[in-house]
C-alpha cells in the first residue's frame, strides 16, 4: 500500500502519470524518425517513478529491495534508447538499423542480471541501511559494479550532448534550437538527480533525487511539445527541406498566427520585418497580398505579386490549407519566383506579335505579288494569264448552270498614228483612260483586261448578246467623245469590237475567243469605228435582229 503522507509519494506518482501521458503522444508522431524511441523513454520513465513511489512507501526491507530490482529494468534501458533517438533526430541513422546499435543494450543486461542476482556477489548493493520511521527511506550502500555503469552512462550522456550542441549551433531556426535546448535540459533533469542521489549532499538520505528529477523532465518535454511544436518536424529534415528550398515558405496556425518561415522569405523581402508570431493579415500587407486572407475554402489560393526589383518582378503566391490526421491545423503559403516564365511569356508575346506582323506584311507583300502578276501596270486591268484563268471558270459554271456567256474583243483603231503623232506618254495615257472607261461602263461582276498592246477583252458573265452589243456601242461612243475632249490630242481616236456568245457561238475557250476575233476583223473590214458580231455556227451568219440594230446605230452615229 502506498502511504501518501509521504509529501514525494503523490509527488512520483504525479511524475510517473505525466510521463505516460507524454510517451502517448509521441507515439502518435509515428510520421518523424525516432519519435518511437523517445517515447519509450518516457514510458520508462513513467514506469520508473511509479516504482520508486512504491519502493520509497514500503516500510518492508524485502519489498523494497524486489522493487528496486525491478526499477533497473526501465533505468537500464531508458539511455539506450535515448541514444538510439538522438541519432534518429540528428539524422545521422534511419531504418532499417544496423544491428551493431544493439551493442548499447550489452551492458544494461549485464546490470539487470547483476541487480537481481546481487545476493549471490553484492556487486550492484554491497549493504543497505535501516529503513527510517518515518520517511519510510532506506540507503543502498552501492557496489563496485555500480559505479562502473554511472561510468558508462556519463559516457553516453556526454556523447549525447556533444550531439545534440553541434546541432544546437547548426541550426539556423530558433524554434529548432530552443527544441534542442530543451531537450537536452530534459536529459540532464534525472541524472543531475542521480548525481545528488549518490552524493554526500543528499538533503534527504535514501531519497532517490534521478526520480525526482523525472518531474522536472516532464515539465520541460511538456514544455517542448506543445510550446515549441517538438517533434513535429525533426530539424534535419526541415534543414533538408524549408531551409535549402528556394521556395519561399510561411507557415499560419489555425488561430491566423505566422509560425513558421523559411530563409527564402526573406531573401524576397529583405526590407520587411516579417516576425514569427505576428497576425498572417498583418504579414501579407508586407508582402504586397492584399487580395488573400486566411480562411476555408477548399482550394488553393493564387496571387501575383508585382516587385520592382533588378533581379525578380513577378512572384507567384500560393495558400494551402494544411490538415494532420484529417484535422485543419492551418495554412501552408509558398512564394514563388516567376519572373523568368513571366518574361518568357512576355517574350512569347512579343515574338507571336513580331510574327503576325511579319505574316501580314507576307500576305500584303504575297497580295501585291499576285496583283503584279494578274494585273497590267499600265492600266491596272486584269492581264491575259488572269482571263484565261477566270475563262476557264466561268465557263465551267455556266455549262452547269446553263447561262449564257460573251465576250468582247476590243481594238483602239490606228493607235500607231497616235504614238507617231503625239507620242507614246500620250498613247499610254490614252490607255490608261481607256481603261478606267471600260471599268466605269462595265458591271464588277464583268473582267476587264488589256489582252495585249491596244487590244482588250471583256468577259460578260451571264449576259445575252443583245445587252451586249447595246453595252459595246455605249463604250465605243464615250471612248470617241473622251478622246476628241482630251487636251492633249483633241483628235477623234475610234475602237472596233468584236461580240461571242456561249453558247450561241460555241462551248470551248477557244472556239469563243477565235469567233470575237473574227468578228473584231470584221469590224476593222467594215470601216473600224463599229462593233459585228460573231457568226453563227449553224448558218454562217449574223442574226438578223442584231445585225440590223447594229447597222441603224452605226447609221445613226
Amino acid at each position: 500500500m502506498l502511504d501518501f503522507s509521504l509529501i514525494y509519494v503523490p509527488f512520483f506518482v504525479i511524475s510517473g502519470v505525466i510521463s505516460l501521458l507524454i510517451s502517448w503522444v509521441m507515439f502518435r508522431q509515428k510520421n518523424v524518425s525516432g519519435s518511437s524511441f523517445l517515447a519509450i523513454v518516457f514510458f520508462f520513465l513513467g514506469m520508473w517513478t511509479i516504482l520508486a513511489a512504491l519502493e520509497a512507501s514500503s516500510g518492508n526491507l524485502q519489498t523494497k529491495i524486489i522493487l528496486s530490482k525491478i526499477q533497473y529494468f526501465p533505468i537500464q534501458n531508458m539511455t539506450p534508447f535515448l541514444v538510439m533517438f538522438v541519432l534518429s533526430y540528428s539524422g545521422r541513422i534511419s531504418p532499417p538499423y544496423p544491428r551493431k546499435y544493439l551493442l548499447l543494450w550489452v551492458v544494461p543486461v549485464i546490470i539487470i542480471s547483476l541487480a537481481l542476482t546481487n545476493e549471490l556477489h553484492g556487486l550492484i548493493w554491497s549493504g543497505f541501511s535501516a529503513i527510517d520511521p518515518q520517511t519510510k527511506l532506506m540507503v543502498y550502500y552501492q557496489g563496485g559494479a555500480y559505479w562502473i555503469m554511472e561510468a558508462y552512462y556519463i559516457v553516453l550522456l556526454a556523447a549525447m550532448m556533444i550531439l545534440l550542441a553541434v546541432e544546437m549551433v547548426k541550426s539556423p531556426h530558433a524554434r529548432y534550437r530552443w527544441q534542442i535546448g530543451l531537450m537536452m535540459l530534459a536529459i540532464l533533469g534525472p541524472s543531475i538527480g542521480g548525481i545528488i542521489y549518490v552524493s554526500n549532499f543528499n538533503p534527504m538520505p535514501g531519497l532517490d533525487w534521478g526520480s525526482v528529477g523525472v518531474t522536472f523532465t516532464a515539465l520541460i518535454m511538456s514544455t517542448s511539445l506543445f510550446g515549441f511544436r517538438f517533434l513535429n518536424i525533426v530539424p534535419i529534415a526541415r534543414e533538408m527541406l524549408l531551409e535549402q528550398m528556394e521556395v519561399g515558405v510561411i507557415v499560419i496556425d489555425s488561430n491566423r498566427r505566422v509560425i513558421d518561415l523559411n530563409p527564402a522569405l526573406g531573401y524576397f523581402f529583405p526590407n520587411h520585418n516579417l516576425r514569427l508570431g505576428s497576425p498572417a493579415e498583418k504579414a501579407f500587407k508586407l508582402m504586397g497580398l492584399n487580395e488573400i486572407t486566411p480562411q476555408r475554402v477548399g482550394y488553393p489560393i493564387h496571387q501575383e505579386i508585382i516587385l520592382n526589383h533588378e533581379r525578380w518582378y513577378c512572384l507567384d503566391f500560393k495558400l494551402t490549407e494544411l490538415f494532420s490526421n484529417n484535422r485543419f491545423v492551418g495554412w501552408l503559403g509558398e512564394l514563388r519566383d516567376i519572373s523568368f516564365q513571366k518574361k518568357a511569356v512576355q517574350e512569347k508575346e512579343t515574338i507571336n506579335q513580331q510574327l503576325q506582323t511579319q505574316i501580314h506584311e507576307i500576305q500584303i507583300l504575297q497580295q501585291e505579288l499576285r496583283e503584279q502578276a494578274i494585273r497590267d501596270p499600265l492600266t491596272n486591268l486584269f492581264n491575259r494569264r488572269f482571263f484565261d484563268e477566270s475563262f476557264t471558270l466561268e465557263l465551267a459554271g455556266a455549262r452547269r448552270s446553263g447561262r449564257s456567256i460573251c465576250l468582247l474583243l476590243i481594238d483602239i483603231d490606228h493607235f500607231k498614228d497616235v504614238n507617231d503623232q503625239f507620242g507614246h506618254l500620250s498613247g499610254d495615257r490614252v490607255l490608261r483612260n481607256f481603261g478606267r472607261l471600260m471599268v466605269e461602263k462595265t458591271r464588277k461582276s464583268d473582267v476587264v483586261c488589256r489582252y495585249g498592246g491596244e487590244e482588250f477583252i471583256i468577259l460578260m458573265n451571264d449576259m445575252k448578246i443583245e445587252e451586249a452589243c447595246e453595252r459595246a456601242e455605249i463604250l465605243r461612243k464615250a471612248f470617241e467623245e473622251m478622246c476628241l475632249q482630251d487636251q492633249s490630242i483633241r483628235k477623234s481616236v475610234t475602237i472596233s469590237a468584236g461580240i461571242s456568245e456561249f453558247p450561241l457561238h460555241g462551248d470551248e475557250e477557244n472556239t469563243l475567243i477565235g469567233k470575237a476575233d473574227d468578228a473584231l476583223y470584221a469590224a476593222k473590214q467594215a470601216g473600224r469605228n463599229c462593233v459585228r458580231l460573231a457568226k453563227m455556227r449553224s448558218e454562217d451568219k449574223l442574226t438578223a435582229a442584231a445585225e440590223g440594230t447594229l447597222r441603224a446605230r452605226a447609221d445613226s452615229g
